[in-house]
């Protein structure tokens, strides 16, 4: 908590010693993990950050894959952000999230049938997630296919009649 506090503050050293204290008592404890590769990205030690992150996803996979495909994304680095997001398909394949961090990374490098293909995997695995089909109707939007977004909020108002994201979303 102190820590966060410090960063917040803008003293990303003060930070940095508080984490590296806690990480003296406990080399795995994934906040103090995730807080040190947070600190180390934005002061441009990308080397320094991956490694930390490699250490949570050792005690924390799914939230080390994250923090790495940020990290990657951070660094301009497409690709390993790619191959990462599909380690978190692997890691859980009946989940839809891995699936929309592909979809997420996908339209970022302008590969809009894959974005939707992955969309579409995320709504395979879960017809009941809300935040796949929101994926969908906001890809169709931004790709100005009002009609195609307009029937998938339609669909969603008919499941969820209290869906606030589908009722704002016509």
């Amino acid at each position: 908590v102190i820590a966060r506090h410090l960063q917040a503050r803008g003293d990303a050293g003060a930070a940095l010693s508080m984490v590296d204290r806690v990480l003296d008592q406990d080399a795995r404890h994934p906040d103090a993990l995730a807080l040190k590769g947070d600190l180390l990205l934005q002061g441009g030690r990308h080397d320094q950050a991956l490694a930390a992150y490699e250490s949570l996803q050792a005690a924390d996979a799914w939230r080390g894959l994250r923090k790495k495909i940020q990290a990657s994304v951070v660094m301009n680095d497409s690709v390993k952000a790619v191959e990462l997001a599909q380690h978190l398909v692997d890691l859980d394949p009946s989940s839809p999230d891995g699936y929309l961090v592909l979809a997420a990374l996908r339209e970022k490098q302008g590969r809009y049938d894959e974005a939707f293909a992955n969309i579409r995997q995320a709504i395979q695995h879960d017809d009941k997630s809300s935040t796949a089909r929101l994926a969908l109707a906001q890809l169709h939007l931004r790709r100005n296919e009002n009609a195609k977004a307009r029937q998938v909020f339609l669909d969603m108002i008919k499941s969820e009649p209290g869906n606030a994201d589908a009722l704002f979303g016509m």
